[in-house]
């Protein structure tokens, strides 16, 4: 049975969870990303749980919608934005070399999406054929990280191909238009790739666990430590609503990405929503700055313990 959300019941949730939110005095920049499929983040924003949250501390949310974004991490280095919802642990690792600032909030997801290196049906040849070749996508990523991993196993460096750095919606455009020879896609812009006759290269299932953080600026963090114990309570809370009410938050995330409701259960199940971090977690963070320092990603070290901040939930192990 498909569940469907009228306008009227999202407007009564909205209302139950958000409140009365007025004009506050301190407005906190926030990107919304709400792909491959952030459901804990889509609810934040759709059910008004963070709103709610920031103006018990006399703050109001200005949501910064991923396709305003090329880069989050550069811009919490400016200070154009005050918390990245959604980053990827390599994107943050990689941003270090210029934000030295940056700090983790929490973990959001320990995603199973498979990340592909995808090309057009009649691209003849596979990875070692990108050889000069255009290859679009997202940069400083995870999604670099898998490429340099498949060029190097086919004994070609990432300077071997040329890296047009772009979200993925238009990085998926590009590639039906041509303008490109491959992209670099996962969850549901791989599902529409592959619905249009794309042919996958490659891609990241056993090879990758990637990690998705939300982060802000050490200044920001210290300054308004309230509003991160805000953020991260109305982070909780949106899980909550996922397992409690789980038909109707998908419901809401299929409304969202324009998506059908089974699409969205599809994704949901290998999103891996966290809300804290493990031993695991510690492994696989050594591991992508190792990779990283080994590739030339990254030009120094960092302590890992030193990126949390003190509210960060985390077990004893960090």
């Amino acid at each position: 049975m498909v569940l469907r959300l009228s306008k009227f019941s999202l407007c009564f949730l909205m209302l139950l969870f958000a409140g009365n939110v007025s004009a506050k005095e301190k407005i906190v920049a926030v990107s919304y990303v709400s792909t491959p499929f952030n459901l804990q983040m889509i609810l934040m924003k759709q059910l008004g749980l963070l709103e709610r949250e920031f103006s018990k501390h006399h703050a109001e949310v200005e949501w910064v919608e991923d396709n305003r974004l090329t880069d989050q991490m550069g811009a919490v280095s400016e200070g154009t934005l005050d918390i990245a919802s959604s980053v990827s642990a390599v994107s943050m690792l990689m941003a270090l070399d210029d934000n030295p600032t940056a700090k983790i909030i929490l973990n959001v997801a320990r995603p199973q999406y498979v990340m592909a290196l995808v090309t057009r049906a009649e691209f003849q040849g596979e990875v070692c054929s990108l050889k000069a070749k255009r290859v679009a996508g997202p940069t400083s990523s995870v999604f670099e990280h898998m490429l340099v991993a498949q060029l190097n196993k086919v004994g070609l460096n990432d300077s071997d191909v040329d890296l047009v750095a772009m979200p993925e919606e238009q990085a998926l455009i590009a590639l039906m238009n041509s303008e490109v020879d491959a992209a670099l896609l996962s969850a549901a812009n791989l599902a529409k790739a592959k619905s249009l006759g794309a042919r996958v290269l490659s891609c990241s299932k056993g090879r990758f666990n990637p990690m998705q953080l939300s982060v802000t600026s050490s200044e920001f963090a210290q300054e308004h430590a309230e509003l991160i114990d805000a953020y991260i309570t109305a982070h909780k809370k949106a899980m909550t609503f996922i397992l409690q009410h789980e038909p109707v938050a998908l419901a809401i995330g299929a409304k969202e990405q324009g998506i059908s409701v089974e699409q969205a259960t599809l994704l949901y199940r290998s999103s891996g929503l966290a809300t804290g971090f493990n031993s695991v977690d510690k492994t696989l963070l050594r591991n992508d700055q190792k990779f990283l320092l080994q590739h030339d990603l990254i030009k120094q070290q960092v302590d890992l313990p030193s990126l949390f901040l003190e509210s960060t939930p985390r077990g004893d192990e960090f």
